[in-house]
């Protein structure tokens, strides 16, 4: 059952009540409220007040189509609701008046009663003003407002405004004096025009239809949908989508419309059964809600997919475009259409080297398992805590919680991204763990604290010595101060400069971009290998960087992170053929994630003015990958029975190194890099580097290899 937006506050949807109050209505003027029922589906034949509400702009819009009109006019009341009382009281009694009421627009114009019927339906009269103050209530007809002329013999998708008008008069309704006029426009009962051709591509697992972008017009189209089905049955179990237009059918449950078949562009492509009119199953030819398989938004849209199909079942598809207020019009495709199945890039991969796999447990499901000397590593160090007790819960709970996670992992790639970040650490100890032991692990803490309190704490005699040079400074400085209150900026004092020291900056930023090339190819396939095969080249990916910083005698020492995001798209192939297939595009992605330290040599630009700054960086690498087919899913690698498919997500762990040269710019410029220093940056500029990452799960066969040899460039920032 369809529930419609509503508005809780109760408002006239729009009044235009006289300026000056008439004496027929002894000073007073009316209020009209119009209401539609609050749930269209079950209650249009309502009589009872409580089933309509006040609607919103969308929903009064779609109450009043074309659809409701023809079935109020053919089959069943569809009704609207008024509710007029008093939004002034009268002064003076209006006993005995009579308020004349007419659905449409300018009806007071007319002063021959007889021709009024060409452009207004008068309804029920209020035969007595002193009954609104008792407030009346009233039940009318959705066709006599959508189409207002008494003469008229049908609905008319032409009218797109009306109006309900309240009267007095004189002369017993030849004259009318409006009171009270409540517009109802916009009225749309026209639909927008369904493309008459569309190409027609059959993919893996989906179908998508494209037609030439609309010319003119747009603004009245808001969705376009298509129905799908297989044999008479919908493809499937609920639809895709909610039903965004009204027929006769949904409305009331009667007619059928005559659907024109649409002209397929490209016929050669599309070798189906052909389908007429006549072949449509009952349900798909009255446009039933539950063969909803697909949906594209406004009139800019040029095509629509139809996704989670199957290979090889034919589908019968109709495409249907519609406004705002849920008129339609639609077209079937004149043949049967087939999703064709392809090899991506992944079962390309797994033809010639099925030993390549992604991961199984927790661990796995996120950093991949780094191979088979990582995994194993850890696996012994779970044997060494299941000889304890404690040990035998912690492995327990690493099993209870680890599932969900994994799960989780394996379906959302941001969940594995966040879940490979806070395992490392993780990942780490438990090595450190299993190659020292717990007891000497839990020593080197405790002296690395020891060790780091230690340098945080100064000794008596070095406070000694800053308190003697704190006071040597303020005798010098103090006079200084006490003379003049200068307003030379401070970065123009010669004194302030040569006594002022630079604070060491705590992090570097760094933002680059360069070309990458995966090395997934190298040394395990014949050349060309699949991923030559499937993309050809690399692309440029951009990453960043920040790390964490301590100024050392030797330069600035730190570690950080490093992300990057490589993306790379291509048709996939006709099975068992090097052609590519049209509309089959299959995406390559990796997210390489490091973990390094970093040494940069700060000291030529500190000590000598020199604004170079040489670095190395090094550490763990761990690359995230997936693969999508066409159809949007994940890729997957199945056996003959398409039992214990492999999904095309995966890590590979390993290490990666860089060497580069970052320049300092500031000099360039220093009116703004005193600017700069101001707002907390203490230098920028650029730098490039030479990287190689041997990221390959340490050699594992069932690893794919995501390093490469190469350079990147970017700016960089200290703060």
């Amino acid at each position: 059952m369809r529930v419609w937006p509503v508005v809780s506050s109760l408002a006239v949807l729009a009044s235009a009540a006289p300026s000056v109050a008439h004496a027929e209505l002894g000073g007073g003027t009316l209020a009209v409220e119009l209401k539609t029922p609050s749930d269209p589906a079950a209650d249009a034949g309502s009589t009872d007040e409580g089933d309509f509400i006040v609607p919103t702009e969308d929903a009064r819009l779609r109450y009043f189509n074309l659809a409701r009109c023809v079935c109020d006019d053919t089959v069943a009341d569809q009704n609207y609701h008024l509710r007029v009382s008093w939004a002034t009281q009268p002064a003076e009694s209006v006993a005995g008046t009579q308020i004349f009421v007419y659905a449409g627009s300018g009806c007071e114009a007319v002063t021959n009663p007889a021709d009024r019927d060409a452009r207004c339906t008068q309804l029920e009269p209020i035969p007595d003003a002193a009954d609104v103050r008792l407030v009346v209530k009233r039940f009318e007809s959705v066709r006599t407002l959508l189409t207002p002329a008494a003469t008229s013999t049908a609905c008319d998708p032409n009218v797109t405004a009306t109006a309900l008008g309240f009267y007095t008069s004189s002369d017993g309704g030849t004259t009318l004096t409006p009171e009270t006029v409540v517009e109802v426009s916009p009225v749309d009962m026209r639909a927008p025009a369904v493309p008459d051709r569309v190409t027609v591509s059959a993919q893996e697992g989906q179908i998508t239809l494209g037609w030439s972008r609309i010319s003119s017009g747009t603004e009245d189209y808001a969705y376009f949908q298509a129905l799908c089905a297989v044999g008479g049955a919908p493809a499937h179990d609920e639809p895709t989508h909610a039903t965004r237009f009204d027929t006769v059918a949904s409305v009331c449950g009667a007619g059928v419309a005559e659907l024109e078949g649409a002209t397929v562009t490209n016929p050669e492509d599309v070798t189906g059964t052909p389908v007429t009119f006549a072949s449509l199953p009952a349900a798909l030819a009255r446009l039933d809600a539950t063969f909803v398989c697909g949906q594209a938004t406004g009139g800019s849209a040029t095509s629509v997919t139809l996704g989670g199909l199957a290979n090889g079942v034919e589908y019968t598809v109709v495409l249907v475009a519609m406004d705002k207020a849920g008129n339609y019009s639609a077209r079937y495709v004149p043949t049967t259409i087939t999703p064709q199945p392809v090899t991506d890039f992944w079962e390309d991969l797994n033809e010639e080297n099925p030993d390549v796999e992604g991961g199984l447990c927790l661990v796995e499901a996120t950093l991949g398992g780094g191979g088979g000397a990582l995994l194993g590593a850890l696996r012994a160090w779970r044997d060494e805590l299941a000889t304890s007790a404690a040990g035998r819960w912690l492995v327990a709970r690493y099993y209870a919680w680890g599932a969900p996670l994994a799960e989780l992992a394996r379906e959302s790639v941001v969940a594995r991204v966040v879940l490979a970040v806070a395992l490392l650490p993780l990942v780490a100890v438990a090595l450190v763990w299993h190659a020292l032991g717990l007891p000497l692990l839990l020593a080197l803490t405790a002296a690395a604290l020891w060790w780091r309190r230690r340098r945080a704490a100064p000794t008596a005699a070095a406070r000694r010595r800053r308190l003697r040079l704190a006071l040597a400074a303020a005798v010098v400085v103090a006079p200084a101060v006490a003379a003049a209150q200068s307003a030379t900026p401070y970065w123009d004092d010669d004194l302030a400069m040569s006594t002022a020291v630079d604070p060491e900056p705590a992090w570097h930023f760094g933002l680059r971009l360069g070309p990458f090339t995966p090395s997934i190819d190298d040394d395990r396939f014949a050349s060309p290998g699949p991923y030559e095969r499937m993309f050809g080249s690399g692309s440029w990916m951009p990453a960043i960087d920040l790390h964490r910083l301590f100024a050392t005698r030797i330069g600035q020492v730190g570690a950080g992170v490093s992300v990057g995001y490589f993306s790379k798209t291509a048709l996939a192939y006709v099975p068992g053929t090097d052609m590519r297939a049209e509309g089959n595009e299959n995406t390559l992605r990796i997210i390489p994630f490091e973990a390094t330290a970093i040494w940069r040599a700060t000291g030529i630009d500190d000590r000598w003015g020199v604004p170079l700054v040489p670095y190395l960086r090094g550490g763990l690498g761990y690359s995230l990958w997936w693969v999508r087919r066409p159809d949007g899913d994940l890729a997957k690698a199945c056996p003959p029975d398409f039992t214990n498919c492999d999904r095309a997500i995966g890590g590979s762990l390993g290490l990666v190194g860089a060497a580069g040269l970052a320049i300092r710019a500031e000099g360039i410029d220093p009116s703004a890099a005193r600017s700069m220093r101001d707002s907390g940056l203490e230098h920028a500029g650029f730098y490039a580097e030479v990287v190689r990452a041997w990221v390959d799960g340490f050699g594992s066969a069932k690893k794919l290899s995501l390093g490469d040899t190469t350079w990147f460039a970017g700016i960089d920032f200290e703060f």
